[in-house]
Formats: structure tokens, C-alpha cells, sequence
């Protein structure tokens, strides 16, 4: 058994087969011609730069769904911060990895995974990609003479009455570099399967989504219409049936108006001509 340290952690790293092992001393992988990691040679990957062993292509182009731009848009959101726990993966330090996805554009975003560990220092970051329902991410944390990366494709299996994805699972890679001080040369140390579960957003750190739903219990804030809409025309939103506006015209308040409204809701109406 090899033993390596990641950012103040100490395990045991298995054996490599021998086909792995003849892969790494000509610096490949156990498909020698896989640039992504998927085990999808890249002669025939439909997306070279993105790891998608499922080889998604939902509009038929030839061109993997991570790598098109105009693959169809499903009707579902990613939110900033999931928990996201990994097969192989266990005991502290490798459980509960905070994954934080920062949306960068369509269909784009940058995401972090942030591992537990003592110091904080083990955090990796990189692109990652959306349709509405799939996603797909590679991170990678380069340190001092070593180095971590992942790789997943994921798709969601349940969602909120918001439209937010609260459950989303898939095959990963998990990679390490030793030794590597000018040239990165990746090895695989575990594959399996990832699962991603919604969290609210203080638990990444990240501030929340205001999205102005109906949905109780979302992150919304005081000046949106979440709850019960509010009935007057000021230009704070309350989420209150008590109008606070004592010169409109609604049912729910101006006990002391004394405009010149007779539609109004009060007893204190004139004429205009003060008769």
C-alpha cells in the first residue's frame, strides 16, 4: 500500500493494477487515450474536453450535451449549494463536501468543492455545465507537489415545487497527482457514484437566490411577495393582508383619511369644492 498526504490528511492509496500501472508510466490512464476521464477514448467521444461517460447528445448534432451550446434547456434550476457525498469517499474530512455553483452565464457556471478538512485549504474549483436537468463539473486543486481533481456527470432525481433540483446523482472520477512540481500527470484513485443534496445557502457561504416564488420556506426577503401579497401600493412589500398606505384607496385601512376620495374607505370625505 502507497501512503499519501492531502492538505493535513493521511490514507492509504490501493495498489495499481497493472494495467494502470502500465498506463501511468506512459503517463495515460486506464484508457490510454481518454482526455476527459469518462474511459471514453477520445477517437470516439462525442465531448473530449468534459467528462460524460454517458455520452449524452439530446439533439442528435454528434456533439456531447457539455459541449453544445444549443442542447435543449430542461425546466429545472440548480440552486448555490449542495452537500455532496461520494462512494469510496468516508470518514471525516471526505463526507458532507460543500458544492457551491456560481452561475456564469447559460447553461454555465463556476463551481467549487469544498472538503472538510482542518485548514480549509483543500478546495477545488473549475467550470462546470447545466441543461435544466444534467450537469456536469471538473475541479482540481493544485498544491505543493501534489494535486486532486474531479470529474462527474450527474442528473436530478427530485425537485421542489420551486423548480429547483434538490436531488442529483452520477459517475465521478476522483484523480491525484504525486510528485508534481512542473508537470501535472494524473493517476485515478477512486470512481464510483456521486449524489448532490440541496442545502440552504449559509451552508456553502454563499448568499442566497431572491426569486420572488410563492414557495414557503424559500430565501426570499422582506421586500418580495413569497407569502400572502401584500395589498397596498407603498413601495415596500410587507407580505401582509393590513394595508400601511393611508392616502390609497383600498378596504384595509385610512380610518383618518380625509381625502377627497369618495371611493375611498374612510368617513372623512369632502367635495373638491370643500362644501
Amino acid at each position: 500500500m502507497l501512503v499519501n498526504k492531502i492538505a493535513g490528511k493521511r490514507w492509504l492509496l490501493p495498489v495499481l493494477t497493472l494495467a494502470a500501472l502500465m498506463c501511468a508510466l506512459i503517463g495515460a490512464k486506464a484508457v490510454c487515450n481518454d482526455t476527459d476521464w469518462d474511459e471514453v477514448q477520445d477517437d470516439v467521444d462525442n465531448c473530449v474536453e468534459n467528462f460524460n461517460p454517458g455520452q449524452q447528445d439530446e439533439d442528435g448534432d454528434s456533439l456531447g450535451d457539455p459541449c453544445d451550446d444549443q442542447t435543449p434547456q430542461h425546466e429545472y434550476k440548480f440552486g448555490p449549494c449542495y452537500r455532496a457525498n461520494w462512494s469510496e469517499f468516508s470518514g471525516w474530512g471526505w463526507e458532507d463536501i460543500k458544492t457551491i455553483i456560481d452561475p456564469i452565464g447559460p447553461g454555465r457556471f463556476a463551481l467549487t468543492l469544498r472538503f472538510p478538512d482542518i485548514g480549509g485549504d483543500t478546495i477545488e474549483k473549475g467550470p462546470g455545465q447545466e441543461n435544466g436537468r444534467d450537469i456536469w463539473g471538473m475541479t482540481q486543486w493544485i498544491g505543493v507537489e501534489f494535486a486532486t481533481g474531479t470529474r462527474f456527470e450527474a442528473t436530478m432525481t427530485e425537485a421542489n415545487d420551486a423548480g429547483y433540483v434538490t436531488h442529483f446523482e452520477g459517475p465521478y472520477v476522483f484523480l491525484v497527482c504525486n510528485n508534481c512540481d512542473f508537470n501535472v500527470i494524473w493517476e485515478e484513485q477512486w470512481r464510483g457514484t456521486m449524489t448532490g443534496d440541496i442545502m440552504p445557502a449559509d451552508y456553502c457561504g454563499v448568499e442566497p437566490i431572491d426569486d420572488d416564488t410563492t414557495v414557503p420556506g424559500d430565501d426570499d426577503t422582506a421586500t418580495d411577495d413569497d407569502t400572502t401579497p401584500d395589498d397596498d401600493t407603498t413601495p415596500v412589500n410587507d407580505d401582509d393582508a393590513v394595508d400601511d398606505d393611508a392616502a390609497d384607496d383600498d378596504a384595509n385601512d385610512d380610518i383618518t383619511d380625509d381625502d377627497q376620495d369618495s371611493g375611498d374607505d374612510d368617513n372623512n370625505d369632502s367635495s373638491a369644492c370643500g362644501c
